[in-house]
Parts: C-alpha cells; structure tokens; sequence
C-alpha cells in the first residue's frame, strides 16, 4: 500500500467524447493540486502530544507493561510513516481508561532479539521481503511461550501470496491473524455500513426528504487507476468498457487526479458513478474505493468480491455489481438508462435514510501516529495496538487457556489467501483475467 501516491502529469487519452443519454457530458480539465506527501526520509516526531511522551503516568511506569514489535526483517519500501518512523522509532500507546496500561512499541529488524517482546505484528505487504526458513528457525528456536505472533496485513492476500511461509513453517509462524476479512482473530475492514439505533433519533442525521440525487452531476462515470500490479487486467478492461460508454479515466497514465486531495475528491462527486475495481477478487476484499465512493454519494460499479460478500457487507441497494450483466454493452445500457431517470437513480441512496458508512482507511484520514490514544474509525497506529494487547493480556490471565497447546492461524486458509478466484463469470469479464 503506498500513501499519498501522486498522480505524473500526462496528456490525456481518456476523456471520451460521447452522448450518454440526454447529457452531454464534457471533458475534465484539473488544475495543478498540491498534497502533502510522506516519505521515510521525512523527520516525523511521533510524540510531540504533551498528554504523551511527557505523561508523568508513563514516565512513571504505573500500571501493566508490555513490549510489542513490529518485526520488519528485509523490508525494501516503508510503508508506515503514519505509525512509526523509519526503524528503530519507539513510541508508546495508552490503552484501556479502566487499567490505564502503556505499550511500548518498537520496530524491530533484528530476528534475535524478538524474544525480547510479548508480542511481535509481523506486517505482510508489498514492501515486504519473504521471510527465509534459517530467519524462521532464529525465530521459533527461542522466543518464549508467552511470546504471541501476529500475521498483520491491509492488503488483499493475492498480492502478498509470495510471502507464505514454507510447509515446514507455514502452520507455527503466526498465532493470530490481522486484515480487513471478518474471519480474522483481528478485523479491520477498509470501511463498513452500520443501520442507526432505532431507538435513539440523535444518532440520525438529517435527510433531506425527496432529495435529487442525481443533482449537480453533470458527468456520467469516472474510475481511477491506483495500483498497477493487479491479478488481472482491469485497466483493459475499462478501456473496453469506454466503447460503449462514457468514461472517464485518471491516474498515472490517464488524466492527473491526486488520490486524497481536496480538488480531486470534489471533481469525484460530480460524477454519478465510479468503477470501483478491486485489483483482484478475494472473499470480502472490498477496499477503500467502495467505501469511499459511497462517502461521495455516488454509485459504485463494482468487481471484486462474490457478490453475497457486498450483499452482506455493504448498505442495501447501493451497488451495481458488472457481472450480473451478460455484456458490456447490458451493462452500459442499464448505466445510460439510470442517467436518465432520476427516480431509479435515486433509489440507490435509500439506505442514507437508515444508516451511514465509515471509513477506516489511512489514506483518506488525518495522521494519528502522533498520539498515543487509540483513535476511533481507524486501524493504524494505536488502536489496533490496543485491541490486540487487550486479548493477549485477557489470554494471560487464565492460565489454563493461556499455557494450553496453542491454535495457529494457516495463510493459506480457504478463507484468505485460497479464496482468491479468477474475476468474473461472464467471459466478457474473465477475458481479462491474466
């Protein structure tokens, strides 16, 4: 995952000039946008929080102790400066307002000393390096049985299957497990729909009743190129789509649009709809570009997960999933059919009238790695710290459970790193497909 990638500036060949409907959508001409990007050579101070580093608490040392890890090995691309500098960065997190404990937290290159900790995340991500069996057996042969392992990842397991332990290790090397799937000891999805509390009008924003949707978006559809190393070739696939349709295309080689800036997401909103486009097809891989979509009232067309996994997950009748249509040209009528009725369109947003989404990703946040109070709606820095050191430190205190023959969690398990399928049904879909 790379925050705050900026788009090149390039001449566009994206923008398709064609009528959709009763609309005559017209080219999109951005202005020079400015973003604010980290790098890991950016000198970043993680506790300038006076209720932080200085707390007397702390310094003190009051309260339970632990040691936690984030075990970077061969990494070749940092991928956390929004939660550590590059290693060594040390740093602590005030968890629970009951037992008021601190973590000190600290990223670890050295295999040897990972026996020092009580818990070591173990990050699985593009810039990560494929831990070697003789680093496994430093490992294995001499950490403590107290010692919890945790296989810690934000990205979806096709992109990471290079870095699967061997069979000889693949079953000990992790305790728990850390990612966005709701089968994980640890979940943190990208963003998720809650219904409102029937009970608690507060709770409920206002919506406005017979709102037009459809208002002020004067462009048809928009997708974004963000990640070029995808199990199949949706980019292809777009372009094809752009014969039967209208859309529009931004990114490294299309029009410049910088992911997460202000001129960006305003431009987004004018679309009323966005090809939200996983870059592969895994059980419940569904990331920041739906969620965020939504977030932007606007309609997602989606490829992805199974279709009952955004059945489930997301609110209802929010979505157009592609591959219920037969063809392309289905799916572009259907699309040119709901530009130009505003009623069908409008039925999409009946869920904002009893629910809202969250957003849990990063990128689409304020930086919290300098604080060390777990944040809400976030599972970088803190909190998922917390979260994880409040089980092990539950775990701790039964003996019996804790000293017991314990479970391990498999990568390769039917729900992770095997569910991952070739997109589509339709083969005007699975074409594609590498």
């Amino acid at each position: 995952m790379r925050l705050l990638e900026a788009s090149e500036n390039r001449v566009s060949r994206a923008t398709i000039h064609r009528r959709a409907g009763s609309h005559t959508y017209q080219p999109v001409n951005l202005p020079k946008q400015k973003v604010r990007t980290v790098t890991q050579k950016q000198n970043i101070n993680f506790n300038p929080n006076p209720g932080c580093a200085s707390n007397p608490e702390i310094l003190r040392g009051n309260g339970t102790r632990l040691t936690v890890a984030f075990y970077e090995g061969n990494r070749n691309v940092w991928s956390y400066p929004r939660t550590f500098n590059h290693p060594p960065s040390p740093r602590y997190c005030l968890c629970s307002s009951e037992t008021r404990y601190f973590i000190n937290v600290t990223s670890e290159k050295d295999p040897a000393l990972l026996k020092t900790y009580d818990l070591v995340f173990m990050p699985q991500d593009v810039g990560t390096l494929r831990i070697k069996d003789q680093v496994w057996d430093t490992i294995l042969n001499s950490t403590p049985s107290w010692q919890r392992r945790l296989y810690a990842t934000w990205e979806g397991p096709s992109k990471i299957k290079k870095l699967l332990p061997s069979p000889t290790y693949r079953m000990k090397a992790y305790h728990w497990s850390l990612s966005f799937h709701s089968k994980s000891d640890f979940s943190v999805p990208y963003g998720y729909y809650r219904p409102y509390d029937k009970k608690s009008q507060s709770s409920r924003p206002e919506v406005v009743s017979g709102k037009n949707w459809a208002k002020g978006k004067f462009r048809l559809a928009a997708w974004m190129s963000t990640w070029k190393g995808t199990s199949w070739r949706r980019r292809d696939f777009v372009e094809g789509l752009t014969q039967f349709i209208n859309i529009d295309l931004y990114g490294r080689r299309f029009q410049n649009c910088t992911r997460n800036s202000e001129v960006c997401e305003k431009r987004m909103k004018e679309y009323k709809f966005y090809f939200a486009i996983e870059n592969s097809c895994c059980s419940e891989y569904i990331t920041e570009k739906f969620w965020r979509t939504l977030a932007w009232d606007v309609v997602p067309v989606v490829i992805g997960a199974p279709k009952e996994d955004y059945e489930r997950l997301a609110p209802p009748n929010s979505f157009i999933y592609a591959d219920d249509f037969k063809s392309p040209h289905d799916l572009a009528k259907y699309l040119k059919q709901l530009d130009e009725n505003d009623d069908l369109y409008n039925k999409f947003f009946q869920w904002k009238k009893v629910g809202r989404v969250y957003t849990n990703h990063p990128e689409i946040q304020q930086e919290f790695a300098t604080s060390c109070i777990p944040p809400e709606h976030s599972y970088y820095s803190c909190n998922v710290i917390c979260k994880v050191t409040d089980r092990y430190l539950e775990g701790k205190e039964d003996a019996t459970l804790f000293n017991r023959k314990h479970r391990y969690f498999d990568p390769g398990s039917p729900w992770w790193t095997s569910s991952c399928t070739r997109c589509g049904t339709h083969m005007w879909i699975r074409k594609y497909n590498n």
